[in-house]
């Protein structure tokens, strides 16, 4: 007796271009393979923020970009975080110096809720209640300049690098800071 043999139908995949919103100038960011458009769609892409921009400073720096639409074969994606690279934090740091690390949740404007882990660095060894007076400083700054601005702002204020130079000239009237960056930020919803 013969076997019969069940013809396998595949979907046939395609390559689908992912551009930004106009946050970023459509700037096209890559590539994906799907077969539908709809298996797209909530796909995470890590981007250089520097081959990006086309801007060596912030080669450093990674963007989170998440694909929220397909018109026919293009896909666009907004961005969603923003990420320091690890070999640049430990690069940064020195003997004899603190580091002050912290995570905490904000509301923007828009109601839109951000994860924010900022990253100092102090000028020599101290206290550890100078340590807990820059964090909450750090709290009391974040939470003030949420409430101002909406989600887009923010963040391109942040990759602009203005937050971290706003944050450093509040922060350093309780304690010399040598660095002050924004290691995590991350859009929850």
């Amino acid at each position: 007796m013969a076997k019969t043999t069940k013809e396998i139908k595949r979907k046939k995949k395609k390559w689908f271009s992912i551009y930004t919103n106009q946050n970023f100038n459509n700037s096209k960011i890559g590539e994906s393979l799907g077969s539908e458009a709809s298996d797209l769609i909530g796909r995470k892409i890590n981007i250089n923020l520097g081959t990006l921009f086309n801007d060596s400073k912030r080669q450093s720096i990674n963007g989170i970009f998440k694909i929220k639409e397909v018109k026919g074969d293009n896909a666009i994606a907004e961005i969603t975080g923003y990420e320091l690279s690890q070999s640049h934090l430990k690069r940064v740091m020195r003997r004899s110096k603190d580091k002050i690390e912290d995570s905490f949740i904000c509301e923007t404007k828009d109601k839109v809720k951000i994860r924010i882990k900022p990253f100092m660095i102090t000028k020599a060894k101290t206290k550890r209640s100078i340590l807990a007076a820059l964090k909450h400083k750090s709290r009391e700054f974040f939470n003030d300049i949420c409430t101002k601005m909406d989600y887009n702002t923010l963040i391109e204020s942040v990759i602009l690098n203005k937050v971290q130079k706003d944050l450093k000239n509040y922060v350093k009237k309780t304690y010399p800071i040598v660095l002050c960056e924004i290691r995590i930020l991350e859009r929850i919803n």
